[in-house]
C-alpha cells in the first residue's frame, strides 16, 4: 500500500503503538492522511510527539503525513525516577545527538554510566565522556525552554482574558 487516507467526520482515535502496528505491514507507504478538517469541537487526540520517530523508523518511504498530535502528552515519556542510566558497550557515533535526545527524557538528577572495558582511551569512551559533559547543559537548556514556554502561555492566557473582558 502506498497511500492510506482516513476521511471521516471524526479523526481516527488510536494511540502511538496502535498506529505503528497498523502501518507496519505497509513497507512502501508514502502517504498517511489521518486528519479531517475542520477539527470537531472538543476533540482530543491520543497521538503524541513520540509517534514521529516511531513512524520515521517504520514507514521510511513516507513523504506526506497528516495527523493530529498532542505535544503536551509527550512529557509522559520523561523518566521521572531514573537515577542511573548505564550505556556500557553502546556504540556512540554522535555524542551531541545522543546528549540532546537524552536531555529530553532524563530527569535532572541522573547518573550516566559508560565503560568500555579496560580500554578507556578508545573513541567510544571519548564520545561517552562528551555525552557526559554535554548532557547537563542540554538538560538545563531544555528545562529553561520549558519554563519560558510556560511563562509565555500564562501571559497569552492573561491577554486573552483581558481582551475577552474588554470585548
Amino acid at each position: 500500500m502506498k497511500k492510506f487516507n482516513y476521511s471521516h467526520a471524526y479523526p481516527i482515535n488510536v494511540i502511538d503503538g496502535e498506529l505503528v502496528t497498523i502501518v507496519s505491514p505497509w513497507n512502501s507507504l508514502q502517504s498517511l492522511l489521518l486528519k479531517t478538517s475542520p477539527l470537531p469541537p472538543n476533540f482530543t487526540t491520543s497521538l503524541t510527539l513520540a509517534i514521529l520517530p516511531m513512524l520515521s523508523k517504520q514507514a521510511h518511504m513516507l513523504s506526506k503525513l497528516e495527523l493530529y498530535i498532542d505535544e503536551y502528552e509527550s512529557v509522559d515519556y520523561v523518566f521521572r525516577s531514573l537515577t542511573c542510566f548505564d550505556i556500557t558497550g553502546s556504540s556512540i557515533l554522535n555524542a551531541q545527538y545522543l546528549a540532546l535526545y537524552l536531555s529530553c527524557i532524563l530527569p535532572t538528577q541522573y547518573s550516566l554510566m559508560f565503560t568500555n572495558g579496560d580500554d578507556s582511551e578508545n573513541e567510544f569512551a571519548a564520545r561517552g565522556n562528551e555525552v557526559d559533559v554535554l548532557l547537563p547543559y542540554f538538560i538545563q537548556a531544555y528545562e529553561s525552554n520549558h519554563y519560558a514556554l510556560r511563562i509565555m502561555i500564562a501571559e497569552k492566557d492573561k491577554l486573552v482574558l483581558i481582551f475577552t473582558a474588554n470585548s
